[in-house]
This record gives C-alpha cells, structure tokens and sequence, in this order.
C-alpha cells in the first residue's frame, strides 16, 4: 500500500473543533486492524493492494463532515474514487472537492 507523505487538505476557519486524532496510519490499531482490512476490501474488490494516501482521503471526509455535512464524507470519498478510476491524480481530486467545502463565518 502507498501511503503518502504529503501534508492533507486544510480544514475550513472555523469547522472541526473536535478533539485532534491522529492522522489513521499512525494510530495504534492501524498494522493490527485497520491495515489489515484495507488489503480485504481491495483483495474483494480485485483491486490492487493499492489505497493511495489513507491520511489525506480521511483528512477530506473531516473537512466535508464539519463543512457541509457528516452524511456527505463518505460521499465525498465516493466520488474523489471515481474521478481516480477516470485518471485524475488523487490529490487534485482531493483538492478539487475540498475546494467547495463553504468556509464557515464568511456567510
């Protein structure tokens, strides 16, 4: 698995004030459980052992889930996966979609 080490897309002012975890491949779970079912889920999606950057991707659903709406971070993964599957560089993806997550207290 790839796991990049860019830095993730930055939260909108004011959204997220929620305690600080840290980023998925560095909590304690992550070779003993979390890992472990990410090749799962590719091995049944026959897709190659290949997540791409699992801090970054999670670091939008944050970012979508304080600025929009929680029901829309799983959504936003959803189609940041397709505008991969099409040939875009995830993290233009990435940066596209964050993009359009309103900063609140600018309305």
């Amino acid at each position: 698995m790839s796991v990049s080490e860019s830095a993730p897309p930055q939260r909108a002012e004011g959204a997220g004030r929620r305690r600080e975890r840290p980023p998925v491949t560095q909590q304690e779970d992550w070779a003993t459980h979390l890992r472990p079912w990410l090749g799962e889920a590719c091995a049944a999606l026959e897709l190659a052992d290949e997540t791409g950057d699992v801090d970054t991707i999670h670091a939008l659903t944050g970012i979508v889930a304080s600025g929009v709406q929680r029901s829309m971070a799983p959504i936003s993964s959803y189609l940041v996966g397709l505008a991969v599957g099409r040939g875009m560089p995830l993290h233009e993806a990435i940066a596209r979609v964050s993009a359009t997550v309103p900063v609140r207290g600018r309305d």
